[in-house]
């Protein structure tokens, strides 16, 4: 065969159509003759194919059959290997591969010898395994090693079966911390613990990183934000501008790093090619053993699985031992078995969340009825980042005379970004709480600026803690006037916000007019009432969305325009109901702790929790209520339903509607001439149905 050059080599491959691996790989083979590390058959065999290739130098590990998404895995693999073989550049969108596959799918031993098989094509590199720690990288290098030193390797590649030799005839590496081969490719374990000290050997880059078993169900948020600070700002940048990654692993948790990744909730790994969530069965129902004496123990009772080989005894063993929620989560990539670990588990976003749109098609009007009593509340930080931020927000309550009475609605949800002043906070619920707009511009911005304006305290004030303390003396005489009323008018009935800020209570007050008073709900005052309100009826029609069911008593209304949940955005970037939706899903409970007394203690997290903070100041005492009937609709509602005014209206029968009218004058003739009795604490409505009842009179 002719010899060709490197760059024919180059233009040659870069012709061939990209699913054409076989051809580009003979070509590639061409270059081979700098090369002496591998058999003239290993060059044949690598032209075949990456499955090819697997089985007859791996047989003892790929004894069944590959799956859809293994083969997404080595297609990936074989093209970028062959393009590094012919010395093609690599694409940034081609670098990063995540295999999310489901347990006991074959990942790790479908990794390990994509570590073994750049060795192998290439001749040479040097890979950086990376786990959770160092004695599981340690353990998947211990498997690399004694899959190098099979005959089969030792047979095609010899330079990669023997260890590196130095100057001096000693091995260089051949440890359970360090491999380096004759070839010149070269693997460490590292764990995210240990970080990369002492990985470099020799000032080389690292070609490939591989990340596996990354995630632990134990991890804390915090330790899940320090795994992708430690993968982000050390274990990548040790790479090079071409260093393949590959993540392979479950999911394990909602919050874990693989699925913060995923889900874009990270911004590490943005450009990538993702296998998977592959989950282990594509039909699956599980029940509960009937044996009463074996108590609640889980068993599959059918299942379809998406790979052939999955080891069913070995899934059975794991439902058995672990329980359902893991099971599911490990081998499902469902984590809805976690929403016990939820502080709001009763949390549906998809039952929760309407628009205002949706709020008018039931109620007739894009806001908040002036009728209704409303509960503003502010939790304050200074801070916005992933975990904390400083929010406010109302909760309005249905009023009693309304088709849907009692029912709670979180909204005007509002976030403020690190560092905003109290004042800006301030004046941002006023514009939100009591808007008003004044030829097109804003009347309490306005208001605010020409205040100060007028009263020049620039010019003969230097100082700027005198200089603040003026403004809000003047604000405080012209503000708290005309607030005060609108608020009263509108039903706003009680302001509460974080206890340890007396500071912030006495400014908004005293000089916005808004009357927050410091309240301390407790670790977990008002958690099991919201959960009551959140609970779902999926028996009876979901009032504000047609066609699906889902009664709740607690919804969160946003603007038509953001109804989709955010899942690809990062919660430092979310902002108002989107951080409340974000937050309201991922507030989560620590887990289960036994004191020394044997008490056992569960607490919320103290992250994710500043809009279910806010709403702990409203429940934790149980004192949200809706606005009652008046004297005329109670009487009304004492009547019987065919006797009220909507009834006979819809009438059409004129002598039906007339004997209609008959019965309820002489009803309410009868109730109004009523001996007033004292009723103790009864409801009012009850009393009026009682001595309805016993008049007597007919319906007609």
């Amino acid at each position: 065969m002719q010899k060709l050059s490197r760059e024919d080599i180059k233009r040659r491959v870069a012709a061939l159509a990209p699913v054409d691996l076989g051809a580009a790989a003979a070509l590639a083979q061409q270059v081979w003759g700098a090369r002496p590390r591998k058999t003239e058959a290993a060059r044949r065999l690598e032209a075949e194919g990456a499955e090819r290739w697997l089985r007859t130098l791996g047989g003892r590990t790929f004894t069944g059959t590959f799956s859809g998404f293994h083969r997404e895995l080595w297609a990936w693999y074989w093209k970028i290997t062959m393009k590094r073989l012919a010395g093609l550049p690599l694409h940034e969108e081609e670098l990063v591969f995540l295999a999310i596959w489901f347990r006991s799918g074959g990942k790790s031993s479908h990794v390990e010898w994509a570590c073994i098989a750049e060795g192998a094509c290439l001749g040479e590199g040097y890979v950086m395994y990376v786990c959770d720690t160092e004695s599981q990288a340690k353990g998947h290098l211990a498997a690399i090693r004694n899959r190098l030193e099979s005959s089969e390797i030792a047979a095609s590649y010899p330079g990669l079966a023997r260890p590196a030799v130095g100057k001096h005839g000693a091995q260089v590496g051949w440890r359970q911390d360090y491999l380096a081969t004759a070839s010149g490719w070269g693997i460490i374990p590292v764990g995210l613990e240990q970080g990369v000290r002492g990985g470099r050997q020799n000032d080389l880059r690292f070609t490939m990183i591989v990340l596996d078993d990354i995630d632990d169900i134990k991890d804390s948020p915090a330790a899940v934000e320090k795994k992708l600070d430690i993968i982000s700002r050390s274990i990548l940048p040790a790479g090079q501008a071409d260093t393949i990654i590959l993540f392979a692993q479950n999911l394990i948790h909602e919050d874990s790093v693989l699925n913060q990744i995923l889900t874009r909730r990270s911004d590490v790994l943005s450009e990538r090619v993702a296998s998977g969530p592959v989950p282990a069965f594509e039909q699956l129902e599980l029940q509960v053993k009937d044996a009463a004496e074996s108590g609640l123990v889980w068993e599959i009772k059918s299942a379809v699985p998406t790979w052939p080989e999955i080891d069913m005894d070995a899934a059975r063993r794991f439902l058995a031992k672990s329980g359902r929620s893991s099971f599911l989560a490990e081998y499902q990539h469902d984590f809805a078995g976690d929403a016990a670990d939820l502080v709001l588990h009763n949390w549906d976003d998809d039952t929760h969340v309407i628009t205002w749109s949706q709020f008018a098609s039931v109620f007739g009007v894009r806001e908040i009825p002036e009728r209704w009593f409303k509960y503003p509340a502010h939790d304050w930080a200074r801070t916005k980042s992933a975990y904390h931020a400083n929010v406010a927000g109302i909760v309005s309550v249905s009023g009693q005379h309304e088709p849907l009475p009692g029912i709670c609605f979180l909204h005007d949800c509002m976030s403020f970004e690190a560092g905003t002043q109290p004042e800006d906070v301030a004046l941002r619920m006023l514009k939100t709480m009591a808007p008003r707009v004044e030829a097109g511009v804003d009347y309490w911005e306005s208001l605010i600026k020409s205040t100060l304006s007028r009263q020049n305290l620039e010019h003969y004030i230097t100082d700027t803690t005198s200089l603040l303390a003026a403004r809000r003396e003047t604000l405080a005489r012209v503000l708290p006037p005309l607030v005060q009323p609108l608020l009263a008018r509108k039903n706003y009935v009680r302001w509460r916000m974080s206890h340890e800020r007396p500071d912030l209570q006495r400014l908004y007050r005293d000089v916005y007019g808004l009357p927050f008073v410091g309240v301390n709900p407790g670790r977990d005052g008002g958690i099991e009432i919201l959960n009551h309100y959140l609970q779902v009826d999926e028996s009876v029609a979901h009032p504000f969305k047609p066609g699906r069911l889902g009664y709740t008593r607690f919804y969160l209304i946003v603007p038509d325009e953001v109804a989709a949940y955010p899942s690809s955005l990062l919660p430092d970037r979310l902002h108002d109901s989107a951080l409340a939706r974000y937050q309201f899903r991922h507030w989560r409970n620590a887990p289960l702790k036994m004191t020394e007394a044997g008490v056992v203690e569960r607490a919320a997290i103290k992250v994710n929790d500043d809009f279910g903070q806010m709403l702990q100041m409203n429940f934790f005492d149980n004192r949200v209520v809706a606005a009652p009937l008046n004297q005329a609709e109670q009487r009304e509602a004492a009547l019987p339903p065919r006797l009220q005014t909507a009834a006979i209206n819809a009438v059409t029968d004129p002598d039906e509607k007339w004997r209609r009218v008959a019965a309820r004058n002489t009803r309410r003739r009868r109730i109004e001439h009523q001996p007033h009795r004292r009723s103790g604490t009864r409801n009012p409505l009850q009393a009026w149905r009682e001595m309805s009842e016993r008049d007597g009179v007919s319906d007609g």
